[in-house]
């Protein structure tokens, strides 16, 4: 191969090649160019660089590298041109500018050689603005994508057809307590509750199968082995048409749950408040038209009984008649305790003196095989109730106590100063704040848990046909409430049970 000729004189630079270089060189559809080393200066441009920049061969040809680019890429365009090498060199993306002031990005192949004594070199461009604004467009989506998910409160988490996460987002950090980095590489499952995770995996199943479920919720686990209730939606991820995992958001809704649990229990509460209401009414209705009856009935017995008696007649039918409207009279009592219709006379009562009176009745009467134990407070502050009432109540819980206790046991009688929150106080429906508390517990046989929400209802009784009138609990509940108070009950059943009386202080 003959070597090129030197520049031709008044060539306007061009550089002298053999013919059917200069052919490949012009016609070639990339552009190209060869330039000076040191003046940076055109010397050949073929007719795609031509077009591809919008010039005449005649002024593309006098001017330099320089000119076609922005100010931006002076200082890296002279650091590439100070380390020029001979031989074939990759120079990375440029930014370039055409004729009418438009910038494209390129990227440059260069081949530095000496022609005709001058250091020149041979460029080939290939344009990849389309590329470089993809590349652009896609870096920016996932920075806005990346963004989007590290400020979601949501956790966004993504995980592989083998179970182990792939990707979870920083926001499952404050849940946890685990880094997003730690969690990758592990298994969901470990972090989904035991008693959940069936119904977890059952979902996922479907998931994969069908592409799509409704929202689950479950129970996750943190670092110190706490629950925290989590609700998540899931997609498939699609490869290639196949599903190589599955992407889900799942959001913190413990409070959520914490919330709906109090709502249900604050409806049950209404509900129960509003039975024993309309329940208490029909009794005191009842109890105010049975007590009319039993004083008419009442009266024409002591009426018969003075005839008989005058007559020198047997007593004793006049007196049974006698004795069952004093029981009659009793049972509308409690009735009419229990509906809150009966008038109450309270007054500032020391709570310590009527448990011990109760106390000394009860160690005449519940027999040698009942302990009965007090356990007062002296600090215990004086409650607003009618004394007769709070002996009344007092006298029912150990009469069930001891109901409990057929072959004997102990009966502990407690008194002290409560402070309820909101939870206990609404157990025990009444509102916060600081209580009389009267304890009375027993280590009898307790109380099936099937039953113990329906003790405090007036005629439930576990007693035999004609052995109790099922009022005890529901006239202690009825005296409570008419006095501000509230009850709590626990049992256990085989261990006893344990009545926790609330009373506000008088001094309220």
């Amino acid at each position: 191969m003959a070597p090129p000729s030197t520049p031709e004189p008044g060539g306007g630079g061009r550089a002298a090649v053999p013919d059917y270089y200069r052919l490949l060189f012009e016609r070639n559809p990339q552009p190209m160019w060869l330039y000076d080393v040191e003046t940076l200066a055109f010397l050949e441009v073929n007719d795609a660089a031509l077009a591809q920049y919008g010039y005449a061969r005649e002024e593309m040809l006098a001017l330099t590298l320089r000119d076609i680019r922005p100010e931006s890429e002076l200082p890296r365009l002279e650091a590439e041109v100070a380390e020029t090498r001979d031989g074939l060199a990759l120079t990375g993306v440029w930014r370039h500018r055409r004729k009418d002031g438009s910038e494209l990005d390129v990227e440059v192949a260069a081949h530095g050689m000496e022609l005709a004594g001058r250091r020149v070199r041979l460029v080939a461009v290939h344009d990849v603005t389309a590329r470089v604004r993809a590349e652009r467009e896609l870096a920016e989506s996932r920075r806005r994508f990346q963004e989007l998910v590290e400020n979601l409160n949501e956790v966004v988490l993504e995980v592989s057809v083998d179970g182990t996460f792939t990707y979870v987002s920083p926001a499952v950090e404050p849940i946890l307590g685990r880094r997003a980095e730690e969690l990758v590489g592990h298994e969901f499952l470990e972090f989904v509750a035991p008693e959940d995770r069936q119904r977890v995996l059952e979902s996922v199943a479907e998931l994969l199968t069908r592409g799509r479920v409704e929202p689950l919720d479950y129970r996750v686990v943190g670092r110190e082995g706490e629950r925290i209730w989590a609700r998540s939606q899931g997609r498939p991820i699609l490869r290639g048409g196949e599903i190589v995992g599955f992407r889900a958001a799942v959001a913190d809704v413990t409070s959520l749950k914490r919330a709906e649990e109090e709502l249900e229990s604050a409806r049950e509460q209404l509900f129960e408040a509003q039975k024993m209401e309309a329940i208490g009414r029909l009794a005191g209705g009842i109890a105010h038209d049975f007590n009319n009856l039993l004083t008419v009935v009442q009266g024409h017995a002591e009426l018969v009984r003075e005839e008989l008696a005058a007559a020198g007649r047997d007593l004793s039918s006049a007196d049974e008649i006698l004795g069952a409207t004093a029981r009659a009279a009793q049972l509308t009592r409690q009735l009419l305790a229990f509906g809150r219709g009966q008038l109450l006379r309270p007054e500032a009562v020391d709570v310590n003196e009527v448990v011990r009176d109760v106390g000394r009745l009860l160690g005449r009467t519940l027999g040698e095989d009942v302990e009965v134990r007090l356990d007062l407070d002296p600090a215990v502050e004086p409650v607003y109730v009618e004394p007769r009432q709070l002996h009344q109540v007092l006298l029912n819980l150990a009469m069930n106590s001891r109901d409990a206790m057929p072959r004997g046991g102990r009966l502990s009688l407690r008194t002290g100063m409560r402070e309820l929150g909101g939870e206990q106080a609404a157990a025990a429906r009444i509102p916060p704040g600081c209580y009389v508390e009267v304890e009375v517990e027993d280590d009898g046989h307790g109380i099936p848990e099937s039953i113990r929400d329906s003790v405090f209802e007036p005629f439930f009784t576990t007693k035999e046909v004609g052995q109790g009138s099922g009022l005890g609990l529901s006239t202690v509940y009825g005296i409570l409430r008419q006095s501000g108070g509230g009850v709590e009950l626990e049992s256990v059943e085989g261990e006893g049970t344990r009545v926790r009386c609330f009373l506000p202080r008088a001094a309220r």
